[in-house]
């Protein structure tokens, strides 16, 4: 694989994530995961094998990228919280 084969701003070294490491990484469980690749906000899962399911670590990488920009722009992050009172 040359640096032409892998997406804009993909690394070298490009590898896939699972759905443990994917967990950790984004600090949520697996329901809460699929609910937003339902949503679309997060891309659907590579099929290794019937179950085995991957996520490219660049696209995991960008959706934490654009979710720390937004909390920064002051976009709001956390839906549904109720204020103290």
């Amino acid at each position: 694989m040359t640096d032409k084969d892998l997406a804009p701003g993909a690394s070298q070294k490009e590898r896939f994530v699972r759905i443990r490491e994917l967990e950790k990484r984004l600090g949520m469980g697996l329901s809460s995961i699929r609910g937003l690749i339902k949503d679309g906000e997060f891309p659907e899962p590579i099929v290794i094998r019937k179950k085995i399911h991957v996520w490219l670590e660049s696209d995991v990488d960008q959706y934490i990228q654009r979710k720390a920009e937004a909390a920064r722009k002051g976009s709001p992050v956390f839906r549904g919280t109720r204020s103290a009172g």
